[in-house]
C-alpha cells in the first residue's frame, strides 16, 4: 500500500491520546459512539490496524474504572493501553508516556480522539511525503490538520526532554514541518462539545437518546476516583 513510502512500514508506531478529562464532553470521548458498532476509539484503531499498525493508546485512567470495562477489553485486544495517572500534566506528558512504549522509533503518527474521522488515503498521502526529520501534516485549503506523522528526531525530543517544554507547540517550532495537501477535510474535525457531537451525521440514534440524556442533564458520569 505504501510502496512509494521510504518508509518500511513495521517501523511506523501510532500514539492515540485519549488521556484527558473529557470535561466539556462530560462523557469519555474515547467511548462516544462514532457509529452503530464502533466507538470513537475503535474507529481510530481499527484504521491503523488496516494498514498494519497496532496502536499505543495513552487512556485517562479514571476512563479503565469498572463501568467502562467492557469497552477497554474490546480495545486490549487491538491496541497497547496506557493508563494516565496523571492527565492535568496535559497532552506532551501523555505523548510522552505513549512513546516510552514504542518498539520502533522510525516514525510515529499521532492521533488525538476527539478526531475520529481519518481516510486510509490521508495517511498514504502522509507516508508518501514524510519528512523524516521533522513533522509530516495533512493540510486542506491551508489549514493544517491531523493526524500528524513526526520522524525520529522528534521522537528522541519528547521522549528525552518533554519536561523542557511547555506545550506540543513548543516542541513543533524547533523541526521543519512538511504540509501535504489532501482532499477531505475531515483532517479539520474534532469533536469537543456535546454540540459538535449532537452534529454528526452518523451519530447512532439508539446511543442518542440514552448517551446525550446522560451529557445535556448536567449528570456527571464519570466516576469519582482519586486520581494517584
Amino acid at each position: 500500500m505504501f510502496a512509494d513510502s521510504s518508509i518500511i512500514k513495521n517501523r511506523i508506531s501510532t500514539i492515540i491520546l485519549a488521556g484527558g478529562h473529557s470535561s466539556r464532553m462530560n462523557y469519555p470521548k474515547a467511548w462516544l459512539m462514532y457509529n452503530n458498532k464502533e466507538t470513537f476509539l475503535e474507529s481510530i484503531i481499527n484504521i491503523y490496524i488496516k494498514v498494519g499498525i497496532k496502536p499505543i493508546v495513552v487512556l485517562n485512567e479514571v476512563f479503565t474504572n469498572n463501568q467502562w470495562k467492557p469497552f477497554l477489553e474490546r480495545m486490549l485486544e487491538k491496541a497497547i493501553v496506557i493508563k494516565n495517572y496523571h492527565p492535568e500534566k496535559g497532552r506532551l506528558y501523555s505523548l510522552a508516556l505513549g512513546l516510552s512504549e514504542l518498539k520502533t522509533e522510525e516514525a510515529t503518527f499521532i492521533h488525538n480522539i476527539d478526531q475520529p474521522f481519518i481516510e486510509l488515503e490521508v495517511l498514504n498521502e502522509l507516508l508518501n511525503s514524510f519528512e523524516p526529520n521533522g513533522i509530516t501534516l495533512p493540510s486542506i485549503n491551508g489549514k493544517n490538520g491531523h493526524p500528524v506523522l513526526i520522524g525520529k528526531p522528534v521522537i528522541d525530543e519528547i521522549k528525552n526532554h518533554y519536561s523542557e517544554h511547555q506545550t506540543l507547540r513548543d516542541v513543533w517550532k524547533i523541526f521543519p514541518k512538511r504540509k501535504v495537501e489532501v482532499n477531505s477535510e475531515n483532517v479539520l474535525i474534532n469533536i469537543n462539545t456535546i454540540k459538535e457531537y449532537e452534529s454528526l451525521p452518523q451519530r447512532p440514534e439508539y446511543s442518542g437518546r440514552g448517551l446525550m440524556a446522560n451529557l445535556t442533564r448536567g449528570h456527571d458520569p464519570l466516576p469519582k476516583t482519586k486520581l494517584k
